[in-house]
């Protein structure tokens, strides 16, 4: 059986991380959640993380320290950062150069697919250094 990938989600939004967690659980996908920004840092530095996904109700100073201590970890430890998705609400235009970006007003079955894409392969968790590359995505339901 094949190690499930680990997702972590940032945002403020209770009830938007509790029903993406359950959507992305359902989908086999081993996912912790968090609405704040210390306990991203205490994650990712215990545990070994496949995506990081950025919801839209996060403020952008969050999302960019979430990010910045995402790179900086991986440098630290000379390894690829795990992939992030920032979720955008709905916004054109926004561009993500390291990462990947959703509307999540696509909907739930467009993030499913969308992590799909980006997880491809064997998680970082089963040993594989090269599927870690940086992705980004912004959340919204």
């Amino acid at each position: 059986m094949a190690t499930p990938i680990s997702i972590l989600i940032f945002g403020q939004d209770s009830l938007l991380l509790s029903t993406r967690q359950w959507i992305l659980a359902t989908s086999g996908h081993s996912v912790r959640t968090t609405a704040h920004l210390p306990d991203v840092r205490q994650i990712l530095l215990a545990e070994q993380i496949d995506l990081l996904i950025l919801c839209h109700t996060l403020q952008s100073d969050d999302r960019d320290r979430a990010l910045a201590f995402l790179k900086s970890r991986a440098m630290q430890r000379r390894e690829y950062a795990p992939k992030h998705l920032i979720l955008t609400a709905g916004i054109s235009g926004y561009d993500e150069p390291l990462g990947e970006v959703l509307d999540a007003m696509e909907g739930p079955a467009q993030l499913v697919r969308k992590v799909r894409t980006m997880t491809q392969g064997e998680p970082l968790a089963a040993g594989n250094p090269r599927a870690g590359e940086p992705i980004v995505m912004g959340c919204v339901l």
